[in-house]
């Protein structure tokens, strides 16, 4: 079988570029410089990204070894390990002019998203029309420069992956059209990423409810909070390998969000022990999450 391979070629030099910072709109025209976080950071929202890249063609072709006849673009992809979202968000055009300006634009949504992202910028080569060079990049899909920064998402550790949806036709098999929220959590194993596996559901129709959780309302982030601790925790209780103590979860997985709230809402309990008190006492243990939970103000 004869295997395809490509050896090592030479890439573009970062002098080869000029790259924009990275911005964010947090407000429609009001773009805020991304330093190693994102601030406000919210799963309800849309996160919109732009920067501008210019790249010096001739020169860059020049670097990689490139004739003119070769095409190349611009491309961004976003990575977000912990819920295993990986996306294109943007390719140019073919960079045709000897010096070349993109604004680019993104916008991913943010229900998506755990934990932190990557964004890597890259210039692809698609075509090369010239004759094949050894050490010269010729597959089309070959990286000739490529920059990724991390961003960590403020905040998500206590935030929750939120869908608006209408219920009385997205959730009709629930007969609760006028439910104004909806836990879901279904792992189906506790190793997978809790980003995945748990989704709370604002229903569209009930529009007050869904209007007071966008602005976070004390309240409603109570109530939305203690139902999906509830629901991760009664996941992981029907584990075996949860009860007898094996905790050996990765980050970010609904495994090791479990142990935390477990640790949190019954301190010096073991598993074993909060699983009989809900099986016991369903009112005792949904009222010590409420407690913990609790997040209203208080006097």
């Amino acid at each position: 079988m004869t295997r395809r391979y490509a050896l090592p070629f030479k890439t573009a030099l970062p002098a080869d570029l000029d790259l924009g910072a990275w911005h964010y709109e947090r407000e429609p025209g009001v773009p805020i410089r991304i330093d190693e976080s994102i601030a406000g950071w919210d799963y309800l929202m849309q996160l919109r990204l732009q920067r501008e890249v210019a790249v010096k063609t001739d020169r860059l072709r020049a670097t990689c070894g490139l004739g003119p006849e070769s095409d190349i673009i611009i491309a961004v992809t976003i990575l977000s390990p912990q819920s295993r979202y990986r996306a294109s968000h943007f390719q140019s055009g073919f960079l045709k002019t000897a010096y070349s300006l993109e604004s680019i634009q993104c916008q991913v949504d943010c229900a998506n998203l755990a934990g932190s992202i990557f964004i890597d910028t890259e210039v692809v080569l698609t075509k090369n029309l010239g004759p094949r060079k050894a050490f010269l990049a010729h597959f089309p899909g070959s990286r000739l420069f490529s920059e990724r920064i991390a961003v960590e998402l403020e905040g998500s550790s206590s935030r929750m992956p939120v869908e608006v949806a209408k219920f009385s036709e997205q959730f009709g098999w629930l007969s609760a059209p006028r439910a104004p929220w909806y836990v879901s959590c279904e792992g189906g194993s506790l190793h997978t990423p809790v980003m995945k596996a748990l989704r709370v559901y604002l229903n569209s129709d009930e529009s007050a409810f869904a209007e007071a959780a966008r602005r976070a309302d004390p309240v409603i982030v109570t109530l939305l909070g203690a139902d999906a601790t509830r629901r991760v925790l009664l996941e992981a209780l029907n584990e075996p390998g949860f009860l007898d103590d094996s905790k050996d979860y990765a980050d970010g997985t609904l495994g090791e969000t479990a142990v935390r709230l477990l640790s949190a809402c019954f301190p010096g309990h073991t598993a074993a022990e909060v699983k009989s008190i809900s099986d016991r006492d369903g009112a005792k243990f949904d009222a010590a999450i409420q407690s913990f939970m609790n997040v209203a103000p208080h006097g």
